[in-house]
């Protein structure tokens, strides 16, 4: 038999923690961490390919005591940019990634916090390292 007072503390807890960061999850318990959004169609392969790198899904994690996977979404729908990354911002994405012309010939992604306006440019590797930073700090 489980004591009912369990769940009680559980959903205290959740609000607890919804009351506290406003409904906008911290980027280690986010169900939403990063949706990449491609410019057009000729951009969703390149995405496809950035997604899996920051997922590190090509490569082995022999060896390693915790495997680093993101909750990473591709919203690929024939909408404008802007439409999509209002939406984005709306579900709570942490991370919006975009990837246009610049950025498939610079093998770059450009990322941004949901929070602000302005991306910075960076490779997905360097997106993987700082995904993995914050929620080894749990930022």
């Amino acid at each position: 038999m489980i004591h009912r007072a369990v769940y009680g503390s559980l959903e205290r807890f959740l609000a607890i923690l919804i009351d506290h960061f406003n409904g906008k999850w911290p980027f280690w318990i986010s169900p939403r961490q990063a949706v990449i959004i491609p410019v057009s169609d000729k951009h969703i392969p390149y995405a496809q390919e950035c997604a899996n790198i920051i997922n590190a899904e090509n490569q082995s994690d022999e060896g390693k005591l915790i495997e680093h996977k993101f909750y990473i979404d591709i919203d690929s729908r024939k909408e404008t940019v802007g439409t999509r990354i209002k939406e984005s911002v709306k579900k709570g994405y942490t991370y919006i990634i975009m990837i246009g012309d610049k950025e498939l010939e610079a093998k770059k992604v450009a990322i941004r916090h949901s929070s602000e306006r302005t991306p910075q440019a960076i490779t997905p590797q360097e997106t993987r390292e700082l995904f993995i930073d914050l929620e080894n700090n749990y930022k």
